[in-house]
């Protein structure tokens, strides 16, 4: 299995949409090359304000330059196609403070949870798995005492192999 790890220094992003191919040259751009020779993808990122961290937004939005739209000249269609290797399994990660079900304003984390199912859709994964970490408050050490998270990211590691 091919694994990636790494932190990343965010550069000004751009995308040539649709060939796989980022605009911007920053060390995101090795990375995302990266992405498409690994066999499995795991993604995380805390939850400020019932949404993403910026760093996990721009990393989502430079995933864009996998995508092409266009017309099929024979029906006027619409027409999506990705650029990035389908059938890849997916797994993303997210913690947030709030306890489940969320004191206030839960349609928010509905709305993040739609987002969040779109990433892997649209680059046509093949096995996908969304795990939530609830309640985390401001304790970096709260889903070590978490059981259930814990098999639950277990056996979403073991799909992966």
């Amino acid at each position: 299995m091919n694994w990636v790890f790494e932190m990343i220094r965010f550069g000004r992003s751009g995308v040539d949409p649709g060939h796989g191919v980022p605009a911007a040259k920053d060390d995101l751009t090795p990375l995302l090359q990266e992405m498409t020779g690994c066999d499995a993808i795991v993604m995380g990122t805390p939850v400020y304000w019932y949404q993403v961290s910026a760093q996990f937004k721009m990393l989502v939005d430079r995933l864009y330059s996998f995508m092409g739209f266009g017309v099929d000249p024979e029906t006027g269609a619409p027409v999506y196609r990705t650029a990035f290797p389908k059938g890849k399994n997916f797994v993303l990660l997210i913690s947030r403070g709030d306890p489940e079900p969320p004191p206030v304003l839960p349609q928010l984390y509905d709305h993040l949870n739609e987002w969040l199912n779109l990433i892997p859709m649209t680059l046509g994964a093949g096995r996908f798995e969304l795990i939530h970490q609830y309640g985390a408050d401001i304790n970096r050490k709260a889903a070590e005492k978490d059981v259930a998270l814990l098999e639950r990211a277990r056996i979403a590691g073991e799909r992966l192999a």
